[in-house]
């Protein structure tokens, strides 16, 4: 019976051994600190180390882009990923706009990233590739889960903004068809004799 017992704690001891090697940057460990206010706070190792991995990634972008803190108290305040960030950063260096207008251009005026390029006088392909340019050169600064998920991110709302571009670009014809009166279908008046 003994030897049972033991055997237990080793095969507990094992997946517990076990399971914290396959854990990574996720795993969630508290700790409680006490201010001097007296009040307690508590954190997760998770939330310090995503903390740390924003205030570098803004440490990164100011570097690289120059730009203020003024600016990246706006990046901050817009709650962008990753690749949102740089994007941004990379819009405004080359428009020679501010991060604010590409900010609002972005998510006031609900423009897509080609069509803010576009308005800017850019090409899409030109910033993607200045982008992906410092996305690796910033290896040290993110990790590769989080740029891929960030990628992801940008990726299907890319192709939901090619949707929404898609879907004005045919309505744009229909109404133009309208006011030409080339609309000649079955039912239709026009064109019947």
């Amino acid at each position: 019976m003994k030897l049972l017992g033991k055997l237990t704690m080793v095969a507990a001891g094992l997946l517990a051994i076990s399971l914290g090697a396959m854990a990574d940057d996720t795993t969630a460990t508290a700790t409680t600190t006490t201010t001097p206010a007296g009040t307690v706070s508590t954190e997760t190792a998770t939330e310090v180390k995503s903390d740390q991995r924003s205030a570098d990634l803004y440490t990164y972008v100011q570097t690289r882009y120059s730009l203020t803190d003024a600016q990246i108290a706006d990046l901050k305040n817009a709650k962008l990923n990753s690749n949102q960030t740089l994007r941004v950063a990379e819009l405004a260096k080359m428009s020679g706009k501010s991060v604010e207008d590409i900010i609002k251009m972005r998510y006031e005026q609900k423009m897509g990233w080609g069509k803010i390029a576009k308005e800017l006088n850019l090409r899409e392909k030109d910033v993607s590739h200045a982008v992906n340019k410092a996305r690796s050169d910033s290896r040290g600064v993110l990790s590769k889960d989080d740029m891929r998920k960030d990628r992801l991110d940008e990726r299907a709302e890319d192709q939901a903004d090619k949707r929404e571009d898609h879907a004005d670009k045919v309505k744009a014809r229909g109404e133009a068809r309208k006011q030409s009166g080339l609309n000649k279908g079955p039912g239709s008046s026009k064109g019947k004799h």
